[in-house]
């Protein structure tokens, strides 16, 4: 019995084809779709069948990956999602299938990533046949230390995000540089200054959606991509030569040999780098004015910021409302300044860099999380304070409507500028390029969908996006 992945492939016998052979489908997703088959630590459905089977047929399904590549857990399909109370992966899992062609589902999720490329395959061998098995090739695909990527991560990386820079002949209105309009233009009224009296919800929840947007737009480009993060509480490492991992010429760029200009120093890229002559309209070229390499800050600032929120006195101990403005003020903002130039400015996404920043100030969030298991439950106050829906005008001391969990952030709410009502504080800028109304499949962007973004508690909403050293919780 001859197998491959969704393609029912006849098996031989000697030289004769049979008509009616035995063969193995297998997808992920419940989709034939190769497009689909990325994923990180949270299990996805999977499903398998026998077609032309004249009985049923017992399989085992296990992984196979290249050398280095990623690894893959499996579990039966229970009555309900997996959690993390429930999940209890095996290295391989065992399935009887019917003789009537009908899918058999079953759960698969990462459990060590892949190098750039599809470098693992779900294998399934039908126990009572030494035929060649099914192999379906999947990606194990998930947010990495910047300092740990391949020159191939890199380049795929810096090459999708050349090509959505480019998408649109680089306008203003460009599918990149909406990002940068878009904090600019919101950095006062909502999405940074969590420390503020009233300490405003939205720069966690915010700046998750923000990174995933980004993400999930490079992706369209090309699948392999995930953000890095930049570890600014670390030194960038010598790489070849002595030089610095991330703040290379092939990489993130250097200041090392750029002119002096408004703002800073140019920073510069090697010829055959993607990001070579890296510009933005009204900007001109990138500017900064230093690199980073020692470092931003002591290596234990994060350590020092959880434990003075777990340490707190009072009803705000532990909770994300102090979170949000410490590491904001704490984390983030030291590497903003350190490295300046646009990313000391409100139109800082402009810079490549901002992604890699945030996705470490958002790897500080979720390291909170994975310390704190129930703040992965969002209508806990301690897991984000400003519950409910926006109350309107007749609450006083509220936050902008978008800030509170059930409400559709901006600019994902499609609000553009005065609402026409009295009421301030529904109103948001306009945008000449629109942002998607989702995040992932069915996940609009609220502060809800942001909190357990790994789905641990088995909601079907996981945003598809994971941390190489936070594994799914179980």
């Amino acid at each position: 019995m001859g197998v491959l992945a969704r393609v029912a492939v006849a098996a031989t016998l000697l030289t004769p084809v049979l008509a009616n052979a035995q063969s193995i489908e297998v997808e992920v997703r419940n989709s034939a779709s190769a497009d689909d088959d990325y994923f990180c630590w949270t299990p996805v459905e999977a499903r398998v069948r026998a077609l032309n089977s004249m009985q049923p047929m017992q399989v085992t399904i296990a992984a196979d990956a290249q050398a280095g590549g990623g690894g893959l857990v499996f579990q039966g399909l229970g009555a309900t999602r997996p959690t993390a109370a429930t999940f209890q992966p095996v290295q391989t899992l065992s399935l009887t299938l019917p003789q009537d062609s009908s899918w058999v589902p079953f759960w698969v999720a990462g459990s060590a990533a892949s190098v750039g490329a599809k470098d693992v395959s779900i294998v399934v061998t039908d126990e009572a046949n030494a035929a060649p098995p099914a192999s379906l090739p999947v990606m194990v695909r998930v947010r990495k230390d910047a300092r740990t990527l391949t020159q191939p991560e890199i380049d795929t990386f810096l090459s999708a995000l050349r090509t959505l820079h480019d998408v649109d002949g680089g306008v203003v209105a460009s599918r990149f540089v909406k990002y940068a309009s878009a904090h600019a233009q919101a950095f006062n009224i909502g999405i940074h200054h969590a420390t503020d009296p009233g300490f405003w919800p939205l720069f966690l929840a915010w700046h998750r959606a923000f990174l995933l947007s980004l993400e999930r737009e490079l992706q369209a480009i090309d699948k392999r991509v995930a953000l890095p993060y930049w570890r600014f509480d670390q030194p960038d490492p010598g790489g070849i030569g002595g030089a610095p991992r991330i703040f290379n010429r092939n990489f993130m760029g250097s200041i090392s040999g750029g002119a002096l200009q408004a703002g800073g120093f140019r920073v510069t890229f090697a010829p055959t780098n993607p990001l070579f002559g890296w510009n933005v309209p009204g900007l001109g070229a990138l500017v900064r004015t230093a690199d980073a390499t020692g470092g931003t800050m002591p290596a234990n600032r994060l350590q020092t910021i959880l434990d003075l929120v777990e340490n707190t006195t009072g009803p705000d101990q532990g909770a994300y409302k102090l979170l949000n403005g410490r590491v904001e003020l704490r984390y983030h903002n030291g590497a903003h300044g350190a490295v300046g130039g646009w990313l000391g400015q409100g139109y800082s996404p402009a810079d490549p860099l901002f992604f890699l920043l945030h996705a470490n100030t958002d790897r500080a969030w979720a390291v909170w999380q994975h310390a704190n298991p129930d703040r992965f439950v969002s209508t806990l106050p301690k897991s984000y304070h400003a519950q409910g829906a926006y109350p309107g005008p007749a609450q006083p001391g509220r936050f902008r409507m978008g800030s509170y969990l059930d409400d559709v952030m901006w600019p994902w709410s499609g609000l553009q500028g005065d609402q026409g009502t009295p009421d301030r504080l529904d109103d948001w800028p306009s945008l000449p390029e629109p942002f998607p109304a989702t995040l992932v499949d069915g996940v609009t962007p609220s502060p809800k969908s942001t909190v357990d973004y790994l789905d641990v508690l088995g909601a079907g909403t996981a945003l598809d996006a994971c941390y190489d050293d936070l594994a799914y919780p179980h």
